[in-house]
């Protein structure tokens, strides 16, 4: 991962699907995706990363500067407002 991160072109985007990053096995990672981002690059968190990662684990995004805390967690359906789209 770390070595993807620096070629040229750089990823169009970092995906962080899962729990991974926030082991300290992988703060080396972690530091290249920072790096990745400050010089303009997108990550979104996604997937199962949510489910898994443990409530005191996600202090380790205050190194991005982000305060998060773990919050109440739940599942919804959504579905698509068809009133709204373009009549085009």
């Amino acid at each position: 991962a770390i070595s993807l991160l620096s070629e040229q072109p750089q990823p169009s985007a970092v995906l962080i699907t899962d729990e991974a990053l926030t082991g300290t096995k992988n703060a080396r990672v972690w530091e290249a995706v920072l790096q990745y981002v400050r010089q303009g690059g997108t990550t979104v968190v996604m997937g199962l990363f949510a489910s898994d990662v443990k409530p005191a684990a996600i202090k380790f995004f205050a190194k991005a500067g982000l305060q998060w805390e773990s919050g109440s967690y739940h599942r919804t359906t959504l579905v698509l407002n068809r009133e709204v789209l373009s009549k085009n």
